[in-house]
C-alpha cells in the first residue's frame, strides 16, 4: 500500500491517483515500468505512462508495445505523449493527474541529483528504480 507523508508526522494512505511512469525507451525505462505495474497491481492504483520522445511514431510504437506487454495484468493503463519529457513537464502532468507514485528509470550518474530536484518539485512519492 502506499502512504503519503503528511510532513507533520503523521501518513495518509493514498487509494487514489495513478503511479505514473516516465518512459523514454531505455533499459532504466523498462524496468521503471515493470516495477510500476507491479505497484498499481498491488495497489490497485491505474497506471499512467508518459511517453517522452519527440516522434509521434515512436510513442504509438511504444504505446503498442506496452499495452500487449502489461495486457495480463488487470490495472487500468493511460498514456500521455509528452514530446520534451524534461522534469517540469513531467511534475506538472503527475500533479495535473493526482498522481499517487512517480516512477522513473536510473542508470547513470547524477540521476540521485535529479531525483532530488523531482522530489522538490512533486507533490507525491518517487520511486528511482535502477
Amino acid at each position: 500500500f502506499l502512504y503519503r507523508n503528511n510532513r507533520n508526522g503523521t501518513f495518509t494512505k493514498i487509494t487514489t491517483g495513478p503511479i505514473v511512469v516516465a518512459f523514454d525507451g531505455t533499459e532504466a525505462a523498462e524496468r521503471a515500468l515493470e516495477a510500476g505495474a507491479a505497484i498499481a497491481g498491488t495497489a490497485g492504483n491505474p497506471i499512467e505512462v508518459i511517453l517522452t520522445t519527440p516522434r509521434m511514431a515512436e510513442a504509438e510504437r511504444w504505446r503498442d508495445e506496452i499495452r500487449k506487454r502489461l495486457a495480463g495484468t488487470n490495472a487500468e493503463l493511460e498514456f500521455l505523449h509528452l514530446p520534451g519529457g524534461g522534469r517540469d513537464e513531467l511534475c506538472t502532468a503527475a500533479r495535473a493527474r493526482g498522481a499517487a507514485l512517480v516512477v522513473v528509470g536510473a542508470d547513470m550518474r547524477g540521476d540521485e541529483t535529479r531525483a532530488g530536484e523531482l522530489l522538490d518539485r512533486l507533490s507525491c512519492s518517487l520511486l528511482l528504480v535502477r
